[in-house]
């Protein structure tokens, strides 16, 4: 790539994060945690390429600490959720708070559900504007 030409977007990700959460509607998922995966990805667009490798600031870029920062502290601290669809919802809407996210995916599992499965949980997408895929 030269540095006449930038990408239109790019996406931050972060990959299978696991996470104890309060999370479930059935009577034995109540009242101790459980373990879930997370991953999140998020697209934007930088404006332009970065060819200075000495570049340090964050305003053109998306921080992803701050996502694992709530995925890890803050969720968690929300108490019992009951849905995988809610507790996905809530990173959704902290990852739009950021202005340059143009759109977001998040994918939830829990891993110990069902004993001859691998994880059974939920994806969703929204694109600034409110359109999910």
């Amino acid at each position: 790539m030269t540095q006449n030409t930038h990408p239109q977007t790019a996406r931050i990700f972060i990959r299978d994060c696991r996470v104890d959460l309060h999370i479930g509607l059935n009577h034995g998922e109540h009242g101790a945690p459980q373990q879930v995966v997370i991953s999140v990805d998020a697209d934007y667009a930088p404006g332009a390429s970065f060819p200075d490798i000495r570049e340090n600031s964050r305003a053109r870029i998306i921080d992803y600490s701050a996502i694992y920062t709530f995925i890890t502290r803050d969720l968690p601290a929300m108490g019992h959720i009951f849905l995988l669809e809610a507790a996905a919802q809530q990173i959704l809407d902290f990852c739009f708070s950021d202005p340059h996210v143009r759109a977001a995916g998040v994918r939830i599992e829990k891993t110990a559900i069902f004993t001859n499965a691998a994880g059974a949980g939920v994806e969703m997408r929204r694109t600034r504007g409110g359109d999910a895929s």
